[in-house]
């Protein structure tokens, strides 16, 4: 039977000499601890100023305009195959890599942050969820064509998105350097939103779930990520 212990060198001379075989973690309890769910933070880079007072976020754990974060998922890649056939012979071609698609969860914090970046994003690309919409509810006839549009067109500038790109940010600490993986989403966006419910017997918190649609990701590993991008 094999013994498991956390640090080498820990077991006593005896316990080899009864043939008991001990695995030692090779830095598993001290340099390269799991990394830790929480240690994370959010970076987003838009294309048009029309975001307004939209946060950027920061990629530094200590940034003053970091985003009310719950949760964020990381790539999950699909390789998409399709069959081809030989003579007497069948297998399996790769044709793309699916992306997948990103969701970030947010607190719908008290200064409001969470809520204009969903707010602000859904009133650009639709033209019927602005206040403009509203009169023009009255005499739908006479209203200038698109200002009742489910979906409308994107200012000049951001054809290709509001959002440039979105960098998420896992840090961690490696022989007491601090690291982070980076992970960056090209051209996102959102695909839906969903504010969850107000109820009067339920004393959680409210959060605003976004999934992102993105064309790819691109991931590394940085250094000294304390220090926000300019």
């Amino acid at each position: 039977m094999q013994n498991w212990k956390l640090i080498k060198d820990i077991a006593p001379v005896s316990d080899f000499n009864r043939g008991e075989a001990y695995i030692p973690d090779l830095g598993f309890a001290d340099n390269s601890h799991p990394k830790l769910k929480f240690n994370f933070t959010m970076l987003v880079r838009y294309r048009h100023p029309t975001t307004g007072t939209m946060t950027d976020g920061s990629r530094s754990m200590d940034g003053s305009e970091q985003f009310a974060l719950k949760s964020v998922t990381r790539p999950q890649s699909n390789v998409v195959f399709t069959d081809v056939n030989y003579y007497n012979y069948r297998t399996k071609i790769a044709t793309k890599t699916d992306p997948g698609t990103m969701t970030v969860v947010l607190y719908d914090d008290g200064r409001n942050k969470s809520y204009d970046f969903y707010n602000r994003y859904l009133q650009t690309i639709s033209p019927a969820t602005n206040k403009a919409a509203l009169a023009a509810y009255e005499n739908p006839m006479s209203v200038p064509f698109g200002q009742l549009s489910s979906i409308g067109a994107l200012p000049d500038g951001a054809e290709s998105g509001l959002i440039k790109e979105i960098r998420t940010y896992h840090h961690f600490f490696q022989r007491g350097v601090h690291l982070a993986n980076e992970y960056i989403f090209a051209n996102p966006k959102i695909q839906s939103m969903e504010l969850d419910e107000l109820n009067m017997s339920d004393s959680d918190i409210n959060t605003i779930t976004l999934v992102f649609t993105y064309d790819s990701v691109v991931q590394s590993v940085i250094t000294n990520p304390k220090v926000d991008m300019t």
